[in-house]
This record gives C-alpha cells, structure tokens and sequence, in this order.
C-alpha cells in the first residue's frame, strides 16, 4: 500500500504536465506558421532594408567625393600665393607632413578655410623648407640673350631683324 501510495502522486504530477504540453503544442504551432499578412510585413521589411542600404552606399560615395573634394581645395590653396604667405611647391605635400588632417583645416560649416590651410601649409614649409616655392631669379635665368620681337613677327623674320607692319 505504501508503494501505491508514492506511485500515485508522481503519476498525477507527470500526467499534468503532460496534458498542459498538449494544450501549449497546438497554440505554439499556430504562431510558427505565418499568416498572410506577415508575409507581407516581412517583403515591405525587406524592401525598406534594400532602400537603407542602397542610400547608405550613395551616402558613403558621397562622402568619399566631398572629401577628394575637399582635399584638392586644400592642394590648390596650399599652393596659391598670397599676401604674406610663401606657397608649397606642390599643393600634396601638404599631406606628407606628420600629423596634417583634412579635419583640421575645415572651418564649423565643414568648408575649408583658407587661413587654416596657409598656416597648415607654412607650418609644413617650416618643417620642410625645400617643399616651398623658391624665388631663385626668373625662369630665363642660364638661357642667354633673348631677341625681343614684335607681336607680327615669325622667328625667321625676328633672326633677321625684320619687322612686319600691320
């Protein structure tokens, strides 16, 4: 007796999980199975995925193009004379010094500021004096004597002298 007596509650609390498991299954299968219409909200998921990724990929070119954008203003400024300021040689060595980023020379808006960039680019010409532009004479200097000739006058006629009017 006393067996049966311990048999019969365990047999009870199995069966009763048993018989909530059934009731759960039926349930449990019904949300495993899509309906109609989240089938559509996943396609219209999907597509707003593609749409996300397809501006991000524009936006990621777009930045990439604003950026060699910005980087040839500053080659171009870097390289430009102006009052009080003796250029770089080449406008790219501006990158070659250690430490020069594009952010640095941008003013609050995201433009480039030129006063940024000349002070980049004599700070760079400091370091590197041969980088800058070099005031060595004019470009004639070495060649010889030049022939000074009229606006009309082809090198044969400027070799001999002669002048043509107009």
């Amino acid at each position: 007796m006393t067996e049966d007596a311990v048999n019969e509650p365990e047999t009870e609390t199995a069966e009763e999980p048993a018989e909530d498991v059934e009731r759960i299954e039926p349930e449990a299968e019904s949300h495993d199975a899509p309906s109609e219409d989240v089938a559509v909200v996943r396609k219209e998921a999907a597509g707003y995925r593609r749409k996300l990724r397809d501006a991000e990929g524009a936006r990621d070119a777009l930045a990439g193009r604003l950026e060699a954008l910005q980087r040839a203003e500053v080659e171009r400024i870097a390289a430009q004379s102006a009052e009080g300021y003796r250029p770089l040689s080449d406008g790219g060595d501006v990158w070659r010094h250690e430490g020069v980023v594009l952010g640095a020379m941008l003013d609050d808006d995201g433009n480039v500021d030129p006063a940024k960039v000349r002070a980049t680019a004599a700070e760079v010409g400091g370091a590197h004096p041969g980088w800058r532009v070099h005031s060595w004479g004019s470009a004639d200097a070495g060649r010889g004597a030049s022939i000074a000739r009229e606006p009309n006058q082809d090198f044969a006629d400027a070799l001999r002298g002669v002048s043509r009017a107009s």
